[in-house]
């Protein structure tokens, strides 16, 4: 019988400490995926960011970096940045 107890008081342990860590990463994600600014800075010119990109910088980087040194070079990137642009 408290074989049964001990049993089911692990378990509930158990889902207890997943529920926790289910909502400490849901709280985290909040924190760690924020709008990646790209651009020239409007109050510097000659000023150039490319930051921001938290865990999807390795997905974006590629694209956003070659963007970015168009932008450097001609003045603009040949694709619409909007989403990313600092200003």
């Amino acid at each position: 019988m408290y074989i049964i107890i001990i049993i089911i008081i692990i378990i509930i342990i158990i889902i207890i400490i997943i529920i926790i860590i289910i909502i400490i990463i849901i709280k985290l994600s909040q924190y760690t995926n924020g709008p990646a600014h790209v651009g020239e800075d409007p109050r510097l010119r000659g000023m150039y960011h490319n930051c921001g990109f938290n865990s999807s910088g390795m997905m974006l980087a590629g694209g956003c970096g070659i963007q970015m040194a168009q932008w450097i070079v001609n003045g603009r990137p040949d694709l619409h940045m909007f989403n990313y642009d600092i200003r």
